[in-house]
């Protein structure tokens, strides 16, 4: 991160970049790999993991891929935190201009690969201070799939408060984090044991969001349109518009 960040904000940034360069890439197995390592791989056995892991996750996944598609399509989406680019190539095929923007140089190379394999055009982000954001254009939209509850709300909404000043007036943001049932339902004791508990032992943080939660970390710039929990409460979605006028959070 860039000089002048609080010591604090360096510890989180630094405990996410350490976890998220391991990415989920199972077709339901919950296999993990780093992206260091995956880039080792041939063409082939890379290709044919990530088409199991994209089969497996259209089973999630459909509804709302299915929903975005005439939204996304000819407008410019930033898709945050992308890992092998199962929703973003998605979109890209159908012909959403896609920037992805991660926090792990290699996650990025890793993807800039399997675009190149698949055929797509894309652009890319690195974030190497998420307080601060440079993105080279504004944007239509913004995806974000398992991207803000792994921050402490503070830092997240600070976060947003950097991106969302990319985002086009009446742009949407199109979010899934952890519901609440899901946490009271694992009997976590905090946010770093249901951490633990969803993503691994690795995962720094994990908390949940509702609707009141959502609203308040996007700020009273932004209109939450809808939302709903899926996959018998384990992810909840949340779709927002950004209101006209001055930044407001």
């Amino acid at each position: 991160m860039q000089k002048g960040i609080d010591e604090m904000d360096r510890e989180i940034f630094a405990r996410n970049l350490e976890k998220w360069r391991e990415l989920p890439i199972g077709g339901g197995n919950g296999l993990r790999a780093f992206s260091s390592e995956i880039l080792q791989w041939p063409d082939g056995r890379l290709l044919a993991q990530w088409r199991t892991a994209r089969d497996y996750a259209m089973k999630e996944a459909a509804w709302y891929l299915k929903y975005y598609e005439p939204i996304f399509r000819g407008r410019d989406v930033c898709e945050v935190g992308p890992g092998i680019g199962l929703d973003g190539i998605w979109f890209a095929e159908r012909g959403a201009r896609m920037t992805f923007a991660d926090i792990v140089p290699d996650n990025l190379r890793l993807l800039r690969r399997i675009c190149g394999l698949q055929g797509i055009c894309a652009e890319f982000y690195e974030i190497n201070n998420p307080l601060k954001f440079d993105l080279a254009q504004n944007f239509d939209a913004f995806l974000m799939v398992g991207i803000v509850h792994h921050s402490p709300f503070d830092f997240m909404r600070r976060e947003l408060r950097a991106m969302m000043k990319f985002l086009n007036p009446g742009g949407r943001v199109a979010v899934m984090a952890y519901p609440k049932e899901r946490y009271v339902k694992s009997r976590a004791e905090d946010f770093t044991e249901f951490a633990r508990m969803t993503d691994g032992v690795r995962t720094p943080w994990a908390e949940w969001y509702d609707d009141a939660k959502i609203r308040r970390l996007f700020g009273r710039r932004f209109e939450l349109n809808w939302s709903r929990n899926f996959n018998d409460d384990k992810f909840a979605w949340f779709d927002l518009t950004k209101k006209g006028g001055q930044d407001v959070v």
